[in-house]
């Protein structure tokens, strides 16, 4: 944005006090403005937003205070996990509020040993899916998938005092019911 595009004005108010407003246009061409009571603060805002736009661009009118507030946030929140602001979203959006809606494991479950056998699985692998998914349900059929841990699958798996070769045969088809959720 170029800088004849962020303007000042001077405006007298109803009260008679005079304000001064920052106004400038984001990428999106939609108009943004700022006032303020003093003309310093408003020329203040002004070299900092020339400054952001030389930066950042014009998406830098794109967001709101409360909005870059909100995103300095999340970012102090993520510091040294590794993980970006986009990712922490992404992973919200997909747990948080499931595309399908929110379903209890047993749906999901039958949901997918249906489609197993619509795919015409083998018959011996739609036994062996249902024989650890019925297991699984036992203790958490009413659950919202979402909502369940790694944590909670890993001490159930070992509260049931499987064998290292059943663990085994459990993740194997616990992922396959995870990953169709």
């Amino acid at each position: 944005m170029k800088a004849r595009r962020i303007c000042i004005s001077e405006r007298r108010n109803a009260s008679g006090t005079i304000s001064y407003k920052v106004e400038g246009r984001d990428e999106k061409n939609r108009r943004r403005r700022r006032f303020f009571s003093s003309k310093e603060d408003a020329l203040a805002y002004r070299r900092s937003l020339l400054k952001a736009l030389k930066t950042n661009g014009r998406l830098t009118l794109a967001l709101s205070s409360k909005e870059i507030l909100d995103a300095q946030a999340a970012l102090q929140l993520l510091k040294g996990s590794g993980a970006t602001l986009v990712a922490a979203v992404e992973y919200y959006c997909k747990h948080a509020k499931p595309v399908g809606g929110v379903k209890s494991l047993q749906e999901v479950c039958d949901e997918c040993l249906a489609k197993k056998e619509r795919a015409g699985k083998k018959p011996k692998y739609l036994k062996e899916l249902r024989s650890k998914f019925r297991q699984f349900c036992r203790r958490f059929a009413e659950r919202p998938i979402n909502s369940l841990s790694v944590a909670e699958v890993d001490e159930w798996l070992h509260s049931n005092n499987f064998s290292r070769l059943t663990i085994g045969n459990y993740i194997r088809e616990l992922g396959v019911l995870f990953s169709f959720a």
